[in-house]
């Protein structure tokens, strides 16, 4: 906790973690999430959030056994880190869809494949992201491959200069309710 410098005094809460969510399951349907708020004397400092929902069905057939799952959700971060109305200020809200297997074969060989998409606002641009993972373990030796690919869409402003658009002088960067009901109004 510093007490000189740029940094003030914060204090942090959270229920459960980005890594370590908390599951709740009945039969094959499901969720999970986490909640985390960090505060300064003045201020929300940074607000990150999460939470999922889907379905998972696991099997065993005494030498092999396996599961799948399908979960979608909805993350949101907010730092403010100078002040409010600061250009530095950041936010973000992602939608998202994780698809996983994997299988294990009498504990020496097992392979898991993850498909993750997601859509978001972030900075004023439209983001999707989408990554491919698949693992390989074999007695002691494990490997994995992961493929991404990301695509940003342009708003106005700013945002669409960077795109290779023209910038109106004096325009902010596109809020993400305008990103959204320009998307979808046309």
């Amino acid at each position: 906790m510093p007490f000189i410098g740029d940094t003030p005094l914060q204090a942090g809460f959270s229920f459960c973690r980005r890594e370590a969510p908390f599951r709740l399951t009945v039969s094959m349907l499901g969720g999970g999430g986490y909640f985390g708020i960090v505060l300064s004397p003045k201020e929300i400092a940074v607000l990150d959030a999460a939470l999922e929902f889907g379905a998972a069905v696991s099997m065993n057939f005494g030498v092999a056994s396996g599961s799948l799952s399908v979960m979608a959700g909805i993350y949101f971060r907010l730092e403010l880190t100078g002040g409010p109305g600061s250009a530095r200020n950041k936010v973000k809200l992602v939608g998202y869809l994780r698809a996983r297997g994997e299988v294990d074969v009498l504990g020496i060989v097992s392979a898991s494949i993850e498909l993750y998409l997601e859509l978001g606002y972030e900075d004023g641009y439209a983001v999707g992201r989408a990554s491919l993972t698949i693992s390989i373990e074999i007695g002691f030796f494990e490997t994995s491959v992961t493929i991404r690919c990301e695509k940003r869409f342009a708003g106005s402003g700013a945002a669409f200069a960077l795109a290779g658009g023209t910038a109106a002088p004096g325009i902010a960067p596109p809020t993400f309710s305008d990103l959204m009901s320009r998307t979808w109004t046309r």
